[in-house]
């Protein structure tokens, strides 16, 4: 076309401007009555827009991702990604003027900060002018306003920061691998100790099964009773008290072995007619070796 009948849209490509005619203006492009002409939406709006504002208002965007607001809480412009250098996230927490609450801001760093991320000037991993501390400053004289600076913390004033290429993003993936490290080094500290322990005391902690039994021992205490074992001679008293607690020998029968040790073997035995014991009932009984002590 040499000329629009309706409208007009007019582009950059590649050095050069084109134009393109439509009967209404496209998603992403504004009517500007006067010229008959589709005008692209500011940088940072989401797809449609009034006006060329670039921010929230009827003749800029209808909405934004982001929006950087100034000092005063004044809109400056739609954000589409993440907040630039010199401003840190926030969420409002009541409506401010068109914007409702709960709405994704960018709020300017403290007048000292280069990078921020919160209002503070201790909130600066770099600052403008200088560092006293933890804190960004306008200036700082360390021989002036430190009296001792062998006793007292040494704070080094710190050169001219220029802001650095970066955002919050940054600044959350880098707290986030820090967390990472410390956890990790923390996990190391406790499991090698345990590990070095653990290979120190492995007989200890290593499991022996019993070995068998001869056949002889096997055979000579299955199926027999204790009841020719004669009770430990105790003190009356202690009698007294646990005598409700021992077993005579004779309502025990031994029926098969399970294990042994050093000085003892186990077998599986019954037990009834004592205490609540009224019919058999399986348990396990350990007797001492012949040539224990």
């Amino acid at each position: 076309c040499v000329e629009c009948r309706n409208l007009v849209l007019k582009e950059r490509v590649e050095g050069r401007e084109e134009k393109l005619c439509l009967s209404e203006c496209l998603l992403g492009t504004f009517l500007n009555n006067s010229a008959h002409e589709c005008v692209s939406c500011a940088d940072g709006c989401e797809k449609v827009c009034g006006g060329p504002l670039p921010y929230v208002d009827p003749n800029g965007c209808e909405a934004c991702n982001l929006i950087q607001l100034d000092r005063l809480d004044n809109q400056v412009r739609c954000v589409r990604h993440e907040c630039p250098s010199g401003t840190y996230l926030d969420i409002l927490s009541a409506p401010s003027g068109v914007l409702p609450s709960g709405k994704s801001v960018c709020r300017p760093c403290h007048e000292y900060c280069a990078l921020c991320y919160g209002p503070s000037p201790m909130q600066c991993p770099e600052c403008v002018y200088a560092r006293r501390g933890s804190e960004c400053v306008a200036s700082y004289n360390a021989s002036t306003e430190l009296p001792n600076p062998s006793v007292t913390d040494t704070l080094a004033a710190s050169p001219i920061h220029t802001p650095l290429p970066g955002n919050n993003t940054v600044l959350i993936v880098v707290g986030t691998i820090s967390t990472a490290v410390v956890i990790a080094l923390s996990l190391v500290c406790i499991l090698v100790p345990l590990y070095i322990y653990c290979r120190k005391h492995k007989r200890q902690l290593t499991f022996s099964p019993p070995s068998p039994l001869p056949r002889s021992a096997v055979s000579y205490h299955t199926k027999t009773s204790l009841s020719h074992l004669p009770l430990i001679p105790l003190k009356s008293n202690f009698h007294q008290r646990m005598s409700k607690m021992l077993i005579p020998g004779r309502k025990i029968t031994l029926l098969d072995c399970v294990g042994q040790g050093e000085f003892g073997i186990v077998f599986r035995a019954s037990v009834a007619g004592w205490g609540e014991f009224t019919s058999p009932v399986t348990v396990a009984a350990k007797t001492l070796k012949d040539d224990s002590n």
